[in-house]
């Protein structure tokens, strides 16, 4: 199984899920000020050193500025915490650090690769913590946050921010075609009608959002009462009837309806074609809302359209332990910090998007007056989200939905054909990657 591979910054951004306007971050210094403690006469050796460790770049600079600021508060005053910024792959270089001999005692994974890291000992369990603190509520995170936190019985992680997937909808190109616009409860159906109304290819103008990566297919698996993977993540079912189903529908609005643009009508990406008032309806994360305050049509946010039940691709990002620390207790101290809810209150404020708590979610800091949509549109994608689903071998696996997904939409491959061709191929990397039973001699 690998342990690291090459990230995009599209990647590391997913992780963490922030987008972060140039100007948002102005005035960070003073977001994580807390009242003076009491004056204690400094120890007479130097302070042990406490390193913080998240990746360059101004979209992470407040996680920084949030792991200085536990200097101020005295939890740990035999300690004093280092930021560093991690230039390139943040990961490759976490793993430096560590064969280095000084590791960064706490730092930042994607909630995907967390149990990569668990398995391979890089990471500890927070279970002995848990045990012993009885004050920390591990109940205010939500449980379904926690799912790839969770490995072989044990909690590893703690997630501190999260955003859910949503429909991003052109209101002027729904009111020129005379089409209502989304409800709260819509429809694959009501979908699929919309879409092909607000479809002219002539123009280049399409009404379904193309499908560009294969979770947010797995989102519309959901949606249709099915699973990508079984519940101990042992075996693919895609060969199942939600699965096939899902497939199917989605297929025929791109290949038979023509609703949704290929590869070539789309070429420059969604983002393009939303920006340029040529896609009616455009699905990513919440965080995007930064991104349409200049662009010269109304728009405005939608749910995602429900099947047998509602659901949403949810991102999160997690924060971890080094195994290799040689402070375990500030350590923990640390992480419950820059996962509390008074810095992820600050968070969810400056960057616009739901935290990992719900009682910080349930005061919604993360409301911009100056953006005219439905926020309480969040608090339901956020209890009806759902993370990417995590196996052994994540990169290959993610490599071979992408595969199977390109194959389908493009109409290449039957859906049976791709699903006969790479399930099986699928499995085979699954039950490579999980421990296997150690043998035993008997009699």
């Amino acid at each position: 199984m690998e342990l690291t591979r090459k990230l995009t910054r599209r990647e590391l951004l997913r992780g963490a899920a922030l987008t972060v306007a140039a100007g948002a971050l102005s005035g960070c210094a003073s977001l994580f000020k807390h009242p003076t403690p009491t004056p204690t006469p400094p120890p007479a050796q130097e302070k042990a050193k406490l390193i913080y460790a998240r990746p360059a770049g101004q979209e992470f600079d407040l996680l920084g500025k949030a792991a200085l600021s536990f200097n101020d508060t005295g939890l740990a005053p035999d300690v004093e915490v280092e930021d560093v910024a991690l230039e390139g792959d943040p990961f490759a270089r976490i793993i430096e650090m560590e064969a280095s001999g000084e590791p960064a005692d706490v730092h930042l994974l994607t909630d995907e690769t967390v149990p990569v890291w668990a398995r391979q000992g890089y990471i500890l369990s927070l279970d002995p913590f848990l045990a012993d603190d009885t004050r920390f509520d591990l109940a205010d995170f939500y449980e379904q946050f926690l799912a790839n936190s969770r490995f072989n019985g044990q909690l590893w992680a703690l997630p501190w921010v999260c955003t859910p997937y949503f429909l991003f909808v052109n209101k002027d190109l729904f009111q020129a075609a005379g089409v209502p616009l989304p409800a709260s409860s819509w429809t694959w159906e009501d979908y699929k009608v919309a879409a092909i109304h607000l479809t002219n290819p002539e123009k280049n103008q399409w009404g379904g959002a193309p499908i560009d990566t294969f979770w947010q297919m797995g989102e519309h698996i959901w949606q249709n009462g099915g699973e990508v993977f079984n519940s101990d993540r042992t075996k693919c079912l895609l060969d199942q009837p939600e699965a096939t189903d899902a497939l199917q529908f989605w297929a025929d609005l791109a290949l038979a309806d023509k609703a949704i643009p290929d590869a070539t009508a789309k070429l420059g990406g969604s983002y393009r074609l939303f920006r340029s008032g040529q896609l009616a309806m455009y699905e990513d994360a919440l965080y995007m809302v930064q991104s349409w305050k200049d662009v010269p049509f109304k728009w405005t946010l939608a749910p995602a359209p429900q099947n047998r039940k509602a659901a949403n691709l949810l991102l999160a990002g997690s924060q971890v332990i080094s195994a290799h620390t040689r402070h375990t207790a500030a350590a923990w101290q640390l992480l419950k910090y820059v996962t509390g809810p008074e810095v992820l209150r600050t968070f969810s404020a400056a960057l616009r998007v739901p935290c990992a708590r719900k009682s910080v979610n349930e005061k919604k800091p993360y409301i911009d007056p100056n953006i005219d949509i439905d926020w309480d549109l969040v608090q339901t994608g956020v209890q009806n989200g759902q993370l990417t689903e995590v196996t052994p071998n994540t990169g290959e696996v993610s490599s071979l939905l992408e595969s199977l997904l390109k194959s389908i939409m493009e109409g290449t491959q039957t859906i049976r054909e791709a699903i006969d061709k790479t399930v099986p191929q699928i499995n085979d990397l699954i039950i490579e990657g999980w421990p296997q039973p150690t043998p035993t001699n008997e009699g």
